[in-house]
């Protein structure tokens, strides 16, 4: 499929639309925390992962847990769920970490399927500089797009807003729309365990800013 056209089997999903909108973008911790915080939280909205327990006197006590099985889940869905399920229980931050070794690449694999997009040839010589690594269909792109300015005017589906929270969390969202604030996100319709990751990402934000 020629990638001047947008395929009709491109579900629109928080991981796709982060990578469309940012073409894969490797070379910075916010590239890793982006397509790993864009896949935890289609796992969150598609009910394939929950967030349990909540924060006492200032200790993490919530934990990663597996949502119920369901047939029709996409296969990185499915296997975000096993990794759940099979890991050792952890904190809604550790899922940022655990999901960073697989995330890019199974949401890249899903992109070529869908013939959105095409993975840029890179030699395997380490790139020290910040680089795309997707070659992506500008109808998809502009249909991304489209659907994060719907969110930042108040309206949106629950993985646009939850697009614009992250990429507003990490620093992206003037860079990816071109705009500054007001955004009106309206964050509080998202689910309470994508509430709950957007959380544990501003939280680990504020502690690397006090850090330094």
């Amino acid at each position: 499929m020629s990638l001047t056209q947008t395929a009709a089997t491109y579900e629109p999903s928080v991981r796709g639309d982060a990578m469309l909108l940012t073409h894969g973008r490797k070379g910075t911790a916010a590239d890793l925390l982006l397509a790993a915080g864009a896949v935890v939280l289609d796992g969150a909205l598609g009910g394939h992962i929950d967030v349990v327990g909540r924060r006492l006197l200032g200790f993490e006590r919530r934990r990663v847990v597996a949502g119920p099985e369901l047939p029709e889940a996409p296969p990185l869905m499915a296997e975000l769920r096993a990794r759940v399920q099979a890991a050792p229980p952890d904190e809604p931050w550790g899922w940022f970490d655990r999901a960073a070794g697989f995330a890019l690449d199974g949401v890249t694999e899903e992109l070529e399927a869908a013939g959105v997009t095409t993975p840029l040839r890179l030699s395997r010589a380490r790139r020290v500089f910040r680089h795309d690594t997707l070659l992506v269909s500008p109808s998809a792109e502009e249909a991304a797009h489209e659907r994060l300015l719907e969110a930042l005017a108040g309206r949106g589906t629950q993985a646009s807003i939850a697009v614009g929270a992250l990429l507003d969390q990490l620093g992206l969202l003037e860079e990816v729309t071109g705009r500054r604030e007001p955004w009106r996100l309206q964050v509080a319709t998202l689910s309470p365990a994508a509430q709950a990751f957007l959380t544990a990402l501003a939280d680990q934000r504020r502690r690397e800013a006090v850090l330094g």
